[in-house]
């Protein structure tokens, strides 16, 4: 099962970018997702980076962890 959430990145010139944070529990590349995601999503929704992470992205409760998840990321950019 993989697990996956968008954020919202600080930049420069676009004001933020879409960063994909996936928890994958297989073998899973960048490219099988840009594949994946092209099939389904027009080029400007589709995420302009993407990190792989072992940690779950959900809660107890089942859901995303945003507000942990974006401050760190955007913490570690600086």
């Amino acid at each position: 099962m993989t697990s996956s959430c968008v954020i919202g990145l600080p930049d420069d010139e676009y004001g933020n970018v879409v960063h994909a944070i996936v928890q994958a529990t297989g073998p899973l590349g960048t490219s099988d997702l840009e594949e994946f995601l092209q099939s389904r999503l027009a080029k400007y929704k589709r995420p302009r980076t993407y990190e792989f992470v072992a940690a779950p992205l959900r809660g107890d409760d089942g859901k995303v962890r945003r507000t942990a998840l974006a401050p760190a990321r955007i913490a570690s950019r600086r």
